[in-house]
């Protein structure tokens, strides 16, 4: 960031003295060019760091459910249809710079939400999409005592998170996730929660 905002001004300091001395006007593109995806960075506070790509993980106990799972660039799909989650809370944090996050859940499964997106989409596990940019994502409601209860902590720079079950999400790579015809309506989570 640092070395493109010191090339944005460089562009800048001979625009200026070019225009005193003429022909510096072909500087403004090189500048834009810079600037403009630097300006978008800069506004949602993008980290891309650490793993790029399209990662798949399937933990296998609860405590790998609470470890969490963190991608700097791409496409995550965690996938926890085959954890048997105890009585109680357990929190999942998962974090992407850039991209999708996919959490797939069994039938039934009571989640909630806690989710920062800086620019994106939130598409909750009972239907529906909520987006747009300084996303802040509280699911709170009553949780039956001794009942299983799934927390997701998620931290999105640029992307989606979507939580839902095999029935909702269809097909592979990004942009697979959307509302099939021939799925079943999911139900609404604070009913399941009870």
């Amino acid at each position: 960031g640092i070395a493109v905002a010191g090339l944005v001004i460089a562009c800048g300091i001979g625009m200026v003295a070019g225009a005193f001395r003429g022909g510096a006007r072909w500087l403004a593109l090189p500048a834009l060019v810079l600037a403009l995806p630097l300006g978008a960075v800069a506004a949602t506070d993008l980290d891309v760091r650490g793993t790029w790509g399209e990662r798949h993980f399937v933990p296998a106990t609860v405590a790998e459910v609470e470890d969490g799972y963190e991608m700097g660039l791409g496409e995550m799909r965690v996938d926890l249809r085959n954890v048997d989650l105890p009585p109680g809370r357990t929190t999942l944090p998962v974090k992407i710079g850039m991209g999708e996050i996919q959490v797939l859940i069994p039938d039934g499964t009571c989640v909630t939400t806690d989710a920062d997106i800086s620019m994106g989409a939130y598409g909750p596990p009972d239907g529906g999409e909520e987006g747009g940019v300084d996303l802040e994502i509280e699911d709170r409601f009553p949780i039956a005592a001794g009942r299983p209860e799934l927390h997701l902590v998620a931290e999105i720079g640029l992307g989606a998170l979507r939580v839902g079950n095999s029935a909702v999400f269809v097909g592979d790579g990004f942009g697979g996730w959307h509302d099939d015809a021939q799925a079943p309506v999911p139900p609404v989570m604070r009913e399941v929660c009870r």
